[in-house]
């Protein structure tokens, strides 16, 4: 990778970064925060459960054909998405959201620890 390239996706990880944040946010809108990763109570399994979810509809559009995906009880197969990357982008944005909003949501629990002395 050269260092332009290295330039370029930088500045793409952070358009990246501000669209998690409008991810969330949709997210956030249409279950509330308390159904988000981002709530410190919601136990480790239902933010694995609610991540596993949109890492298995991100694998059905993953043009891997015939690769097996087993992600918990889910075991999908990848199939080929026609080039529909606008899904497939869609998709990982969700699972990349979920992702750091349970990693906020493990450092305000922390945070919550600190102060309070428990949760």
């Amino acid at each position: 990778m050269t260092e332009a390239m290295f330039h370029r996706a930088e500045k793409e990880l952070h358009a990246v970064l501000l669209t998690i944040v409008d991810e969330f946010k949709r997210a956030a809108d249409k279950h509330g925060v308390a159904k988000t990763p981002v709530n410190p109570l919601m136990t480790d399994a239902v933010k694995f459960g609610i991540l596993v979810e949109e890492a298995g509809e991100a694998a059905e559009l993953c043009p891997c054909h015939g690769l097996m995906v087993k992600m918990g009880d889910i075991a999908r197969a990848m199939t080929y998405d026609e080039g529909d990357t606008e899904k497939l982008k869609a998709e990982l944005l969700q699972v990349s959201t979920m992702a750091a909003t349970w990693l906020v949501g493990i450092l305000l629990r922390e945070q919550l620890e600190a102060d309070t002395g428990s949760v």
